[in-house]
C-alpha cells in the first residue's frame, strides 16, 4: 500500500509515536548530563509567572542573636520567573523526503503507523526543538529572531545575568581577567575563591564547554596525571565546590554559580503534539509553557571582566548580605 499525507498525518498522531514522549520529557527532565535541566528544580502547572517564596534574614538569625535593629530586616528578594508560550510549528510534505536516505525507510507493505519514516522524521524534529530550545531560549534569552524585539525576547540564563549584575541587579559581580585559552584554570579557581565563603558550600559553579575544556587541559598541566579527570563532577580546590559544563551556554564566555535548588524551570503542559493535513502537507503542532530562572538573585554569582563598572565587586543589594 502506498503512503499518502494523510496516512502520515494520522500516523504522527498515534500514541505510540514517540515524538511526543521525547518533547514531553524534554520539559521536564532530559537524559543529556550537559543540560541546565539536570540542575533545575521544575515546578509544574505555572502559567504565567512564578514567584519563589519572600524570605527574611531576621528569621534566620534571630533564634541566635539578643538584639537587632529596628530596621535590621534584610529581606532576600525573589525575582518573578515569567513563563513563556512554546510553539513548534513545523510543515513538510511526503516528497521532501524522496530521494534521501529516508525514503529507503518507506515499506508499502506495513501500515502508516508502522512506517519507519513517520517515527524517524517525527524524531528528527524533536530533537531539533530541543536542542534549540537548550541553545537559544535557555542559554542566550533570544528563541525566535523574527518579529518585534518584545515578542522575540525571552528571559534566558545569559539574559538574566547581564541584567543582574547591570545597573540595579542584584547578583554578586565577581571581577577577573577575561578567560581565555591560557588562563582559564586560573579564572576559574579565582572565580571560586572569591564567592563568599557562607555561600561557597552551597554553591555549584557553571561554565560553557570551552572554558571547562581549557580548564581541564591546564588542571592536567598544573596537577599532573594521577587525578582522575573522567569525574562528572569536577571539584575545584580548595573550595570543594563543583564545576559543570553546560550547552545552553555555548559560544559564550560565562562562568556563574548559584546555590543549589536556586535554578528553577515552572512548566505547564498543556496541549499535545499533533499533525493536520492541508494542501498535501502534513503540519505538526507542539504547545507548552516554560520559564527559567534563579529564584533569589541574591546568591547568583556571575563572573564579570575586572574593571567593568565593578564597584567592589557587588550588585545593587547584595552588598547588604556578604559586606565585604
Amino acid at each position: 500500500m502506498a503512503l499518502d499525507v494523510t496516512d502520515i498525518a494520522a500516523a504522527f498522531n498515534k500514541t505510540k509515536s514517540t515524538v511526543e514522549l521525547k518533547l514531553k520529557s524534554a520539559v521536564l527532565t532530559t537524559d543529556n548530563q550537559y543540560s541546565i535541566l539536570r540542575f533545575a528544580k521544575k515546578v509544574p502547572g505555572i502559567i504565567n509567572a512564578y514567584i519563589p517564596s519572600n524570605m527574611l534574614l531576621t528569621e534566620l538569625t534571630a533564634p541566635f542573636t539578643s538584639t537587632w535593629g529596628a530596621k535590621g530586616d534584610l529581606l532576600i528578594k525573589p525575582q518573578p520567573i515569567p513563563v513563556r508560550p512554546i510553539k513548534v510549528n513545523f510543515p513538510f510534505t511526503v516528497d521532501d523526503f524522496r530521494g534521501t536516505y529516508l525514503a529507503a525507510k518507506n515499506d508499502d507493505t506495513k501500515a502508516p503507523n508502522e512506517q519507519q519514516i513517520v517515527t524517524e522524521v517525527a524524531n528528527l524534529i524533536a530533537q531539533k526543538v530541543v536542542q534549540e530550545r537548550d541553545l537559544i531560549y535557555i542559554g542566550k534569552g533570544v528563541y525566535n529572531a523574527v518579529g518585534t524585539t518584545a515578542v522575540s525576547n525571552l528571559d534566558g540564563i545569559v539574559t538574566q545575568m547581564t541584567a543582574g549584575v547591570g545597573a540595579g541587579g542584584r547578583m554578586y559581580k565577581v571581577p577577573t581577567p577575561a578567560i581565555t585559552s591560557s588562563n582559564a584554570f586560573d579564572v576559574v579557581n579565582q572565580f571560586a575563591l572569591a564567592i563568599p565563603k557562607l555561600a561557597a558550600p552551597m554553591c555549584q559553579i557553571f561554565c560553557d564547554h570551552q572554558t571547562y575544556q581549557e580548564y581541564m587541559i591546564l588542571k592536567r598541566a598544573e596537577e599532573g596525571t594521577m587525578v582522575d579527570y573522567s569525574k562528572d563532577d569536577v571539584t575545584v580546590f580548595p573550595t570543594n565546590m563543583k564545576l559543570y559544563p553546560l550547552d545552553c551556554l555555548t559560544g559564550t564566555r560565562t562562568l556563574f554559580a548559584t546555590i543549589k535548588d536556586n535554578l528553577i524551570m515552572p512548566y505547564n503542559t498543556a496541549g499535545r503534539y499533533m499533525a493536520q493535513v492541508q494542501d498535501y502537507t502534513v503540519k505538526m503542532f507542539w504547545d507548552f509553557t516554560e520559564g527559567i530562572g534563579f529564584g533569589i538573585h541574591e546568591f547568583v554569582f556571575v563572573r564579570v571582566n575586572e574593571g567593568a563598572g565593578v564597584n567592589a565587586g557587588f550588585g545593587a543589594d547584595t552588598v547588604k548580605y556578604f559586606p565585604a
